[in-house]
């Protein structure tokens, strides 16, 4: 430790280090999310770091590195040389925790945040690294001081790089100065052969911007950015080609995030030349204290979401001067979930899940950036999102079950389209699910890859994936707090029944539908041939001398459901098939009076079709609903009930019962 940074000695011999004993270890529980799983986390682990008490504005926090306490379960923390340990509660990621047991923090002098340093400048590392239990310090100089990517975040700020070693355990630790003040934390360390002693350190800047943040929001707003692509104009024939005049500067638009603010001002080949006054190089860096530049991006995460900065653009050859608002663009694949659970959808077998990078690195390693397939990653380095709440919804895995038999060799291919339908995310391919009608659910993939289901063998499967699978949901919670229903209730399907019937005996003739679409799914999902139903709604008869309506001789069975566009034709049609075939029944999906389609009054129900055909045709109906012996036998076999196991709910006594 350089000389004039070691601290006095007292009488006892005893170093005399007062920061040092602002300075905490952390203890973690964490349960990581298992993105292959997504209705699971993994088995808990530990970790130690280091932390340190610090004064903000007046206030009194320990702050830490985000993944530090990343998706924790408790955290604990302990100060030099005391032997108990404090649970404290994260308030907010980026990251400060509020110790709620008042006695921790008697006797402590926090530490208090100095400037930020310069090159050559020396800085002494201090926290909890693995390989023992006591305080650890290292020393070393500032070597350099530009704007580079955080692995843990998801924009590029300025950062500290020092030759100070820093260890796992240190991560989270104050970097101090000579001055005895907090000049930064230390968060990571290059590795690699070529390099030694490469250390990153957050400088105060960043950390006074979260705590700022922290202060006005209660919460973590984020750094702001401009969402927009940019390149650089070294090139002097690029710089002719738009304009530029003999000394001007800046550097070329091509493209922008339509879900920034930045997107309704700046528009693609404008050349960016000043930020807020600040000339930009054709390299785009600005100047940075004396005799050095940084990236211009550095002025921008200066800033607040929300706030507004002044730009200077060519656009076609003259200056403009705008102000933009500055944002927080939605990226179509985040960098991370926010210490959420993972959104997950499950229909039959098929998992489907939104990606994100921390998915990314669950599937393919800490290489998914060359690992992960080339779909992904274009999406990932490439595709700017439409709106703000567009996903790149993959389709997972195929967990095993009857419905989907033939696509288990299928996963981590995204989704294009539902039923012809283009997915946004995946709330709305569970919308689209739900609220599917289709006697099939095509669900179109990437790399013209496809995959088709039986919409009614698909729902029944679900269920019994969730059963052997140990599913404990089959959609996460943020779609369940939407209100999603998912899955379907197991109750029984009164057009399901009907068509299940006819299959039972073994039925081979044709089928006329008095009745509406699902009906007529039902019996496509069979293989029944049948015809009526909508197709005939418009249908008139003509009452003249002579007229004679015709029927199908092959029709052997007449089903009557809800219809809400029974006409007279229909009813004519039913009657000569059940009173002129041989052998032609006559099904009823059930014979209620009067049905409830609205709160505001009761409507005619099915036993007024019914009714019709019974009076003209003198026959009663096989009823296959409610409360038919055939239905609860068929509900018994199809999901491996006893009778004793069903409960029958009914609100008719006349027809129910």
């Amino acid at each position: 430790m350089p000389e004039h940074m070691m601290p006095a000695v007292q009488d006892d011999g005893q170093v005399l280090t007062p920061f040092m004993d602002a300075v905490v270890k952390v203890y973690c529980v964490h349960t990581q999310p298992d993105y292959s799983l997504p209705w699971q986390r993994k088995r808990q682990m530990t970790s130690t770091s280091s932390g340190f008490i610090a004064t903000f504005n007046g206030a009194t926090c320990l702050l830490t590195n985000a993944h530090s306490v990343d998706h924790h379960t408790q955290v604990k923390v302990k100060r030099r040389g005391d032997d108990r340990k404090f649970v404290a509660r994260v308030l907010s990621l980026g990251v400060d925790c509020d110790v709620e047991e008042d006695e921790f923090w008697e006797g402590v002098t926090p530490l208090t945040f100095g400037p930020l340093p310069r090159l050559q400048d020396a800085v002494a590392v201090v926290g909890y690294p693995i390989g023992g239990d006591t305080i650890s310090v290292t020393a070393g100089v500032v070597s350099r001081i530009e704007v580079t990517d955080y692995t843990h975040g998801s924009t590029d700020l300025l950062a500290i790089q020092i030759d100070a070693a820093i260890n796992g355990g240190n991560s989270g630790g104050p970097v101090i100065n000579a001055k005895g003040e907090c000049c930064g934390i230390a968060f990571q360390a290059l590795t690699g052969n070529d390099v030694e002693n490469v250390g990153y350190v957050i400088p105060t800047p960043v950390v006074n911007h979260f705590l700022n943040d922290y202060d006005r929001t209660k919460g973590f707003t984020g750094f702001p950015a401009l969402g927009m692509v940019w390149q650089r104009m070294e090139s002097e024939a690029l710089r002719r080609a738009y304009h530029m005049a003999k000394g001007q500067k800046g550097v070329l638009v091509r493209s922008l995030n339509p879900t920034s603010d930045a997107a309704n001002v700046l528009q693609p080949d404008d050349v960016l030349l000043s930020f807020d006054g600040l000339e930009i190089a054709c390299d785009g860096t600005v100047p940075f204290r004396t005799g050095e530049r940084i990236s211009f991006s550095y002025l921008i995460s200066n800033k607040y979401v929300g706030d507004e900065c002044q730009m200077t653009v060519l656009r076609k050859g003259e200056v403009h001067t705008v102000n933009v608002k500055l944002s927080k663009p939605h990226q179509l694949i985040p960098p991370h979930i926010n210490n959420r659970d993972p959104a997950y959808f499950i229909v039959a077998g098929l998992v489907f899940t939104p990606v994100s990078e921390p998915y990314l690195q669950s599937e393919y390693g800490a290489g998914y950036s060359t690992e992960a397939p080339v779909r992904l990653l274009d999406r990932l380095f490439h595709t700017l999102p439409k709106n703000g709440d567009e996903e790149v919804v993959v389709l997972s895995q195929v967990l095993a079950c009857s419905a989907t038999l033939g696509y288990e060799d299928v996963y981590n291919v995204q989704l294009l389209k539902f039923n012809g339908e283009p997915v946004r995310n995946l709330r709305h391919l569970a919308e689209l699910v739900v609220g599917c009608t289709q006697p099939f659910m095509r669900f179109d993939l990437d790399y013209n890859e496809l995959v088709i289901l039986e919409t009614q063998a698909a729902l029944r499967a679900t269920a019994d994936v969730q059963t052997s699978h140990s599913v404990p949901h089959l959609c996460s919670a943020d779609l369940r707090k939407s209100g999603l229903a998912w899955p379907p209730t197991a109750s029984a399907d009164i057009a399901a029944e009907s068509t299940a019937y006819l299959h039972s005996i073994d039925f081979k003739k044709k089928v006329y539908v008095i009745g509406e679409e699902g009906i007529q799914q039902e019996l496509d999902l069979k293989g029944i041939q049948h015809f009526g139903g909508p197709a005939d709604a418009d249908k008139k008869v003509v009452l003249k001398a002579g007229e004679l309506l015709t029927h199908d001789p092959e029709v052997g069975a007449v089903v009557v459901g809800f219809d809400r566009h029974i006409n007279y034709y229909k009813i004519q049609y039913a009657t000569l098939c059940i009173r002129e075939n041989p052998g032609c029944m006559f099904i009823a999906t059930n014979r209620d009076a009067v049905t409830h389609l609205t709160d505001a009054q009761e409507w005619a129900g099915n036993g007024s079709m019914v009714g019709a055909i019974v009076g003209s045709t003198k026959r009663e109906p096989h009823v296959v609903g409610k409360p038919s012996e055939f239905m609860l036998e068929d509900i018994a076999h199809s999901l491996g009930l006893q009778p004793s196991q069903i409960c029958m709910v009914g609100d008719r006594l006349d027809t129910d019962i």
